[in-house]
């Protein structure tokens, strides 16, 4: 068995990701998360808390606080977005190498060895260097490995920097030196583009971080692309099966921008080529504490690089401390979308919900048992991570 992997780009992307109840709407990740029945959360993530249906923290974010003081307290005119709902094609490179798995191989003397395991190499740690040098992809990582008797690894494990002795084993079959761990250096998907500052040339999209489907872990990354994609087709999503949009990466345009940072909340960066922005009317940004329940609209790409509006229902909001995915809880009630899609389907994390004329939110999450409804993000907790980004 190889001890390494290398992730090819593919043109086409079909994504296949397992769940127990809840999906995020996108083609990157699964953030699992409890449908109780009814409205009723465990918890609202990072946020206020709910009992018997009723929220009992009422805090306003601390997000919201800052908006309000950027448009309130100065002179500037008020803050104003693109909210743009185009699909777009996702590239991220990890800062170092990610061990997604650890495995046994058969060595030429015929013993069962895992040298990476034995050392204390785990599933999640980040190899920043191998031997002293700084690991910058698969190929470095994998010749130093089959060159040298043992290799030296410096690992990130929850923030913290370890350091272990691997040794190099030949394997059986092919006669290369092998660790026994499985490694990646990047990934790719399809999501949703929520907003363009044309002031200030940042982004937002998704609602929620890429994470790794072998370790569910948010990827740290070292840099990272979006550009144009086309949608082809749609999976419609049934009770206990998500949908999921299929499409192909317009790679002949170039990058449309340059990704920054990889959060729990988003993907955030800056445009580098704004011709390939989706022209809409910029508009206001609405609060969490103006957003009410009742009729929205969101709006979402389905079909080549259409962007159309699409009629939903704001069902329920949740007061929170902090940032989180989960800020309202929204249904699908355009009849248009839900003969074509089901309702929310994986690729559509990311579009913008508006209410009112205003920017107020993002579609994150599709409810398992009932793709009709599913999870927003507040838009000032997404707009907040642009503020931060040099």
């Amino acid at each position: 068995m190889q001890s390494y992997k290398k992730i090819f780009m593919i043109i086409l992307i079909t994504v296949l990701i397992s769940s127990i109840l809840a999906f995020s709407a996108v083609g990157l990740i699964n953030d699992k998360i409890d449908e109780i029945s009814g409205f009723e959360l465990e918890e609202a993530a990072n946020g206020g808390v709910l009992k018997n249906n009723k929220i009992i923290s009422q805090n306003i974010s601390e997000n919201t606080k800052f908006l309000k003081t950027k448009n309130e307290g100065s002179s500037k005119k008020e803050k104003k977005v693109i909210p743009c709902g185009n699909a777009i094609g996702v590239k991220l490179f990890t800062d170092g190498i990610l061990v997604v798995g650890l495995s046994e191989f058969h060595t030429d003397e015929g013993k069962l060895e895992a040298p990476a395991k034995k050392s204390g190499i785990k599933k999640g740690d980040l190899i920043k260097k191998i031997n002293g040098k700084t690991v910058n992809n698969l190929e470095d990582f994998v010749y130093e490995c089959e060159n040298n008797n043992s290799v030296k690894l410096d690992v990130v494990r929850n923030g913290k920097k370890y350091v272990f002795n691997v040794e190099c084993k030949k394997e059986k079959n092919d006669k290369k030196n092998k660790i026994g761990v499985w490694v990646r250096d990047s990934t790719a998907g399809i999501g949703t583009m929520t907003f363009y500052d044309c002031e200030t040339k940042t982004f937002g999209a998704l609602g929620h971080g890429v994470a790794d489907t072998d370790t569910k872990d948010i990827i740290p990354i070292k840099d990272g692309t979006i550009l144009g994609a086309t949608i082809l087709s749609v999976k419609k999503g049934e009770k206990g099966t998500p949908g999921e949009l299929e499409g192909m990466f317009l790679s002949s345009r170039g990058d449309i921008g340059k990704i920054k940072k990889n959060t729990s909340i988003g993907i955030y960066g800056t445009i580098v080529n704004d011709k390939n922005i989706i022209k809409n009317k910029p508009v206001s940004i609405g609060t969490s504490d103006e957003i009410k329940e009742g009729k929205a609209y969101i709006l979402t790409n389905i079909c080549a690089e259409n962007v159309e509006k699409y009629e939903i229902e704001i069902q329920k909001k949740f007061s929170q401390n902090g940032a989180s995915t989960k800020g309202m809880i929204i249904k699908i009630t355009d009849k248009k979308l839900l003969s074509k899609t089901g309702g929310i389907v994986q690729g559509m994390s990311g579009s913008p919900i508006i209410q009112n004329d205003k920017l107020v939110g993002a579609v994150t999450h599709v409810f398992v048992n009932d793709p009709t409804r599913g999870y927003g993000i507040f838009i000032e907790n997404m707009l907040y991570e642009t503020e931060k980004i040099k």
